[in-house]
């Protein structure tokens, strides 16, 4: 069927559904309101008896006259308008008169129309206001205040601009069809532009006001994410996590840690073991409250995945690798769950993923709150954030006790001091920091007018006395002890080490001691408790 179009679609066809009945109207436009859809609705239901809903084709549906006339609005575009009538048991019949003469019903129901648009003023919007985060697919709302009307009926529609000085007629365009909905998504074509919304308020039986223009504050952005750094994942070890029964990795040692090429695997390994609560228990303060049945526990934990002849000769290195690897651990706990957090009770509920709740409350509470383990926290904050790094290595993650062996140790000839710092901090085959090259100098110095000096010697002439547990430019594992022809005084120092670790592992069964004596304190009160109301309870 055709239908004739008028003004370029300033009158439309209109197609009323109702089942698969049909009403064709050929002249419908913007002067139709609601209540010439319902005389229409008289051909097939008895409106004042029966409840109806009317719907477009997106089924929104049609209440008003607002609701009529921004339908209109969104189908300009459109030949053919398509209404659809339903049935309603749940909505009230309208109570008001429809025209029965539906022949006449245009100049009754415009006679109407017009008696009451002479009588009821002219609504009008001020202080229209666009809300909501300027970003795509994010929620805006348009708000205006609307005089001789509510805000519900009026119409708006969305429209882009390039320049905070837009020309209303040719400088918008349209991003939205008319709407009674005032909330809008916005869409990825309008990033880099200002949103503009064009607000007209209108009456209950469709009349309109002067519409009134609003602009964003500032233009539209993406809310596209940013590509996220790679960062390393949570440890799997899938190579180890994948062994068969009885399959083992093959595993060397060098200056007392693992190595070769399952190392990476061997220390994923371990900081799994570590990290295991089935493993190595969480509620001690330090490594040497974990009882001797517990190392041996995770011993057996390595042993079942990797292999080497004399394997068994490494227990106590392996022990001091597992203790460098919790340490660290238990440091990147307290800075990424304990330190973000402002109160206690945020610390608790910040639970890692992976660990009780339980466990992790007794750490907040008995461990990284405490009096003790602040001050040293405070400390070796200030101390870091003094420190100064200017020889640092430029090998990555390779160790350097691999570099160490592939350079001659495991023919048991290793670099000398100048050889390893070169090669560790080259780029290149050149020294480009210049503290670095004239450390290097420094070096080749000292050596040449002392042949004979011994390599502790030279380390501690070129960088300062070394600690008892980490030697600078050789990596883990190695201790000052391990150097041949260490100074009397630094005997001295290594035997004081020894003994504040001793004086530490005293404090420790100190404080299991007093531990014990007061769950026996409590366990005598509550015998003698039980035993004094026992007679109580048969007296009476």
């Amino acid at each position: 069927m055709h239908y004739s179009v008028i003004c370029n679609f300033a009158c439309h066809g209109l197609v009323m559904h109702y089942g698969e009945e049909k009403y064709v109207d050929k002249n419908f436009g913007d002067e139709f309101s609601l209540l010439d859809l319902l005389a229409i609705c008289k051909q097939f239901v008895d409106v004042n008896s029966t409840g109806i809903t009317l719907t477009d084709r997106h089924r929104k549906e049609l209440r008003s006259d607002a609701d009529v006339f921004a339908m209109i609005e969104e189908h300009k575009d459109v030949q053919v308008i398509h209404v659809y009538l339903d049935k309603d048991n749940a909505v009230k019949p309208f109570s008001y008169r429809i025209p029965e003469d539906n022949s006449n019903q245009g100049s009754q129901l415009h006679y109407l129309n017009n008696q009451t648009n002479n009588t009821q003023p002219i609504p009008k919007v001020i202080n229209v206001k666009i809300f909501g985060e300027l970003k795509t697919n994010e929620i805006v709302r348009i708000h205006g205040d609307v005089i001789e009307e509510t805000e519900r009926v009026s119409i708006v529609q969305l429209f882009t601009t390039i320049s905070k000085n837009y020309d209303v007629d040719n400088g918008l365009a349209p991003i939205s069809s008319p709407l009674v909905d005032k909330e809008f998504t916005v869409p990825l074509e309008a990033v880099g532009h200002f949103l503009v919304a064009k607000y007209t308020p209108m009456t209950e039986n469709g009349k309109s006001g002067e519409p009134v223009y609003a602009i964003s504050e500032t233009f539209v952005k993406s809310s596209i994410p940013q590509e996220k750094k790679k960062v390393r994942g949570r440890n799997k070890n899938k190579k180890v996590a994948g062994l068969k029964s009885g399959e083992k990795l093959e595993i060397l040692f060098y200056n007392n840690r693992g190595m070769g090429m399952n190392q990476a695997f061997w220390s994923r390994h371990l900081g799994k073991i570590i990290r295991d609560p089935n493993i190595t228990p969480v509620r001690v303060q330090t490594w040497k409250e974990i009882k001797e049945n517990d190392k041996k526990h995770m011993w057996t934990s390595v042993k079942e995945c990797f292999y080497n002849p004399d394997i068994e000769a490494y227990y106590e290195q392996t022990l001091e690798h597992m203790c460098s690897l919790w340490t660290s651990w238990r440091s990147s706990l307290n800075v990424k769950y304990v330190k973000p957090c402002k109160t206690k009770v945020e610390a608790v509920k910040n639970v890692p993923e992976g660990m009780e709740s339980a466990d992790w409350e007794w750490l907040v509470d008995n461990k990284f709150l405490s009096d003790e383990f602040q001050d040293i926290s405070s400390r070796n904050t200030i101390n870091r954030s003094k420190a100064i790094i200017p020889h640092a290595h430029r090998c990555g993650s390779k160790p350097h006790r691999e570099i160490i062996y592939e350079m001659g140790g495991k023919d048991g000839k290793p670099p000398d001091l100048a050889t390893l710092y070169f090669e560790t901090r080259n780029r290149g085959g050149k020294l480009v920091e210049p503290e670095v090259a004239n450390k290097y100098d420094e070096i080749i110095k000292i050596m040449l007018s002392e042949p004979s000096i011994k390599e502790i010697e030279l380390l501690e002439k070129c960088f300062g006395r070394q600690r008892h547990s980490h030697v600078f430019a050789y990596g883990g594992g190695m201790k000052r002890k391990k150097f041949h022809g260490s100074s009397k005084s630094a005997y001295v120092e290594e035997l004081e080490a020894r003994l504040r670790d001793k004086e530490e592992e005293n404090c420790i069964l100190k404080r299991r001691m007093e531990s014990f004596e007061s769950r026996l304190d409590k366990m005598e009160n509550n015998h003698i408790h039980q035993s004094t109301s026992t007679p109580n309870n048969q007296a009476s």
